[in-house]
């Protein structure tokens, strides 16, 4: 599962070159299909976590303050390197560089309240996927909260520090609301299923595509589908797992065929409808490769490097198209991976060892003797499995 999570962290960073030129021409799955597929991820590792782990009475507090200390702190780390270092460069080359330079854009007005909110929502995480949905007036500030594109305003997601990170709001809202969910019956979860895709497709069918995008990818309730799918997929593999993993281990030619249709996906006829299979084989493979690799450490290591990976890539692609000026050259999208790569183990050397630790031991203190029994998930893999959950992307 971890090479699963750092690929489509990879696909991301893929997506965001420019010119479509890929990685040694590979383009990998779309960004869209990635950011959704980790969410089938997450969806799966939550559920794991939430029956197993925090499932004594009261443990709603424990398991958000857990959800927090894992994804904030190496976000706050990359969010003032980018505003430091960026400001570094807009000071060096005279010219507003970064994230500097979109803020820089005219014409742009922007009031105290507006202001306080592109913070709030910029330090808190929770929030910044809304920030798709909500306008900017160019000459008074003034935001508006609407479905479509208006004259002479400016879309407020300008102001994300950086950008990738809206994915993290989408995440904290399905933290505070997993609790309700993952732990009811698979009935219930499919008709919240069912509604969530009901809700998706009324935004693609009634709206333009260019309005109906955010909507549909970006709205934590339209995105409800795929968390609830990677749950389901939990259920399955607590009921069904010695026959899961018997299939995982006589059937690795199937894991082969869906990893070079992940990265044939830009070469592939019809590639435009590639969504539509992409996404339920996803799902039904998620459980297969949990089976397959949940005990594997090189695996493990690999999968925690996509959340460090997922925030910084953004923002080394573009200090690399300032610098290098080779926006056609094939060796661009290596030498940024590379790059990224790099930053991302130091990160998680310097930093997400260290938090890792400090959780382990807060959640000890608060709750000395936890019932982490479980027939089929010892306890020392159940909280492996929580540092494999994937903030992301």
């Amino acid at each position: 599962m971890g090479i699963l999570r750092l690929f489509l962290a990879v696909s991301v960073l893929a997506g965001h070159l420019r010119f479509g030129r890929g990685i040694f021409g590979l383009s990998f799955l779309s960004g869209g299909m990635a950011v959704q597929c980790f969410f089938v991820i997450s969806g799966f590792y939550m559920a794991l976590v939430l029956n197993q782990k925090y499932n004594y009475r009261g443990s709603y507090g424990t398991f958000i303050l857990q959800r927090v200390l894992r994804l904030y702190p190496v976000y706050y780390v990359i969010l003032f390197l980018i505003l430091g270092l960026e400001a570094l460069a807009s000071y060096l080359s005279a010219h507003p560089f970064g994230v500097y330079e979109t803020w820089s854009h005219e014409p742009r007005c922007i009031a105290l309240p507006s202001l306080c909110f592109y913070a709030l929502s910029n330090f808190s995480i929770l929030g910044l996927d809304w920030l798709w949905f909500v306008q900017e007036n160019a000459f008074t500030g003034h935001l508006y909260f609407t479905p479509q594109t208006l004259p002479n305003t400016n879309p407020c997601i300008d102001y994300i520090v950086n950008g990738p990170a809206w994915t993290l709001g989408v995440e904290m809202s399905f933290y505070l609301a997993a609790p309700f969910l993952v732990r009811r019956s698979v009935k219930v979860q499919a008709i919240w299923m069912l509604a969530s895709l009901v809700l998706r497709s009324a935004f693609f069918w009634s709206m333009s595509a260019k309005d109906s995008n955010s909507w549909t990818y970006c709205f934590f309730p339209s995105t409800l589908f795929f968390f609830l799918a990677g749950s389901i997929g939990y259920q399955c593999y607590k009921h069904y797992r010695p026959q899961l993993e018997k299939i995982a281990r006589a059937c690795v030619g199937l894991f082969v065929a869906f990893g070079v249709v992940m990265l044939a996906q830009g070469r592939l006829p019809f590639k435009e409808y590639f969504f539509w299979i992409f996404a339920p084989i996803s799902i039904v493979m998620v459980p297969l490769l949990f089976a397959l690799t949940r005990n594997n450490p090189t695996d493990r290591l690999i999968g925690e490097l996509s959340y460090p990976f997922y925030l910084v890539h953004y923002h080394v692609v573009k200090a690399a198209e300032a610098v290098l000026h080779e926006n056609h050259n094939s060796l661009f999208g290596p030498i940024c991976l590379v790059i990224t790569l790099a930053i991302t183990y130091f990160l998680y050397k310097t930093v997400e060892l260290r938090t890792e630790l400090f959780r382990e031991r807060l959640f000890k203190k608060i709750h000395p003797s936890p019932d982490l029994k479980s027939e089929n998930f010892p306890a020392e893999f159940i909280q492996q499995a929580e540092r494999r959950s994937p903030e992301h992307r």
